[in-house]
């Protein structure tokens, strides 16, 4: 999992996220192996970085709902976009 490759850099230089981290993971395993049933996991990612893999590739996964948006301003300035940079980006 990648969420997991650096855990223990971080648990040396910051252990508090390390220590959230840990408990999301263990909260994801959870889910992945079933024990936790029904979910919804939502992921709302404006920089377009994450993957969810369908296990079932290359046919289509049925209980994925997959939306495309267009980016706010918000979006961009959370992303480390000037304001006025940002602005331009959503005209």
């Amino acid at each position: 999992m990648g969420l997991s490759e650096l855990q223990e850099e971080r648990r040396r230089f910051d252990p508090v996220t390390a220590g959230k981290l840990d408990e999301f993971i263990t909260k994801l395993q959870k889910y992945s192996e079933g024990a936790v049933l029904p979910f919804t996991f939502e992921v709302y990612d404006p920089s377009g970085n994450s993957f969810i893999q369908n296990p079932n590739a290359p046919a289509v996964d049925e209980n994925l709902t997959y939306t495309q948006f267009m980016r706010s301003l918000e979006d961009y300035q959370v992303m480390g976009y000037p304001v006025d940079e940002a602005a331009l980006m959503i005209e």
